[in-house]
């Protein structure tokens, strides 16, 4: 029991840390059984924004030694309220769904560059320690 626990810690472990290894391994294997490589990317975009979201917490913790999780959730909490708030301004009749659904779509963007300049800015910082 202790081993299988060990293991799952394991591959959770692995997966926040590099969460880019979950997105293709969805996105490939959505891709075989769903046919379609819209809906795949999608798909594989909707889990891999969750994890990117506990992603960068973690990697800022264990690069930077900072804590940033409750302010990146309030962050994307306040952000969404604001685009909502805009969109019923100019429509009261606002479709949450949907635009949770762009929001989603464009936070993945969004954190993934931030995950990607948290590494090079560390690749950077180490290299230049090196000399």
């Amino acid at each position: 029991m202790c081993n299988q626990v060990s293991v799952l810690f394991n591959v959770l472990h692995l997966i926040v840390l590099y969460p880019f290894l979950l997105f293709f391994f969805l996105f490939f294997l959505l891709k075989r059984f769903k046919r379609t490589k819209g809906n795949a990317m999608h798909r594989a975009m909707d889990v891999t924004t969750c994890i990117l979201l506990f992603s960068i917490q973690a990697l800022c913790q264990t690069l930077y030694g900072y804590d940033l999780g409750v302010l990146i959730q309030i962050l994307v909490t306040l952000t969404f309220m604001v685009i909502v708030l805009r969109k019923w301004y100019k429509n009261p009749e606002v479709q949450v769904a949907k635009i949770f659904k762009k929001f989603w779509r464009i936070l993945f963007l969004v954190l993934s560059s931030i995950y990607l300049i948290m590494l090079l800015v560390y690749a950077i910082l180490k290299s230049v320690e090196l000399f």
